[in-house]
């Protein structure tokens, strides 16, 4: 037989004998006693003794706690929280699905509640899950151009504490608003990646487009202030550093 923690269970010894006893001093035939254990009623008569044993077991209340991977759920994410219930019971209700196992999985903030149960009574736990936000975005200027040319990219993320760009090129840089020099033209599928004091990670992408100048050399040009033609100007010549000009006058 069993009885639940704060309440009493009372035995009686049935037999045509008159007197009784039981293991623990008491006399009589009816025993109340309010713990657990292995109980054993004797009577005699002129014709001698008999014994009756019985085990009585002392059920626990049931109690149970409730804990989560981590306090906050980022955007897009699922987390585990982890029941531990203790008492004798084996199914578990949650507030948020018809799970009975110990472990939910959950993907949005929120209050959770689960409840643990046994013959005895029920026990609740509860956690509170918040969200975590953070929006990835940025600009950058001037918008494409003829290489060699210098981007500057400006982060415009919201709620980002750690940055890591991409160039499209094999090239990468940590700082919040680089400044990036193309050097060749192309398409450039630039990727920015952010994370937030809480660890969550986003990231977004962008296209920049590089064309090629070309390589122009001038045969003549006229410095005489008229605003046409004054400069000799080589166009693509910063592809090539280690470049040599030579001038020769026509003799």
């Amino acid at each position: 037989t069993a009885f639940c923690q704060g309440q009493t269970t009372t035995l009686t010894a049935n037999g045509s004998a008159g007197t009784y006893s039981w293991n623990t001093g008491t006399t009589g035939s009816v025993l109340t006693t309010s713990v657990g254990g292995t109980f054993t009623a004797t009577t005699s008569n002129s014709c001698g003794i008999g014994t009756q044993t019985i085990q009585v077991d002392l059920l626990g209340l049931p109690s149970v706690s409730l804990t989560a991977v981590k306090p906050t759920i980022c955007p897009n994410e699922t987390i585990s929280l982890t029941a531990n219930g203790v008492g004798g019971g084996t199914l578990y209700s949650w507030s948020s699905s018809a799970n009975t196992g110990s472990v939910e999985n959950v993907n949005a903030s929120g209050i959770y509640t689960v409840s643990y149960s046994n013959s005895c009574g029920n026990s609740n736990a509860t956690i509170s899950i918040s969200s975590s936000s953070l929006l990835p975005d940025f600009i950058f200027s001037p918008n494409g151009g003829t290489a060699p040319i210098s981007i500057t990219f400006t982060n415009t993320s919201i709620n980002h504490l750690n940055d890591q760009w991409h160039f499209g090129n094999g090239n990468s840089s940590s700082a919040t608003n680089p400044i990036y020099t193309y050097t060749a033209p192309g398409t450039y599928t630039v990727l920015l990646i952010i994370e937030n004091s809480d660890g969550c990670v986003a990231s977004v992408t962008k296209t920049l487009n590089i064309t090629d100048m070309g390589f122009q050399i001038p045969d003549l040009f006229t410095p005489n202030g008229d605003s046409k033609n004054d400069v000799f100007e080589i166009i693509g010549i910063g592809r090539f550093p280690n470049n040599e000009l030579l001038i020769y006058n026509r003799w």
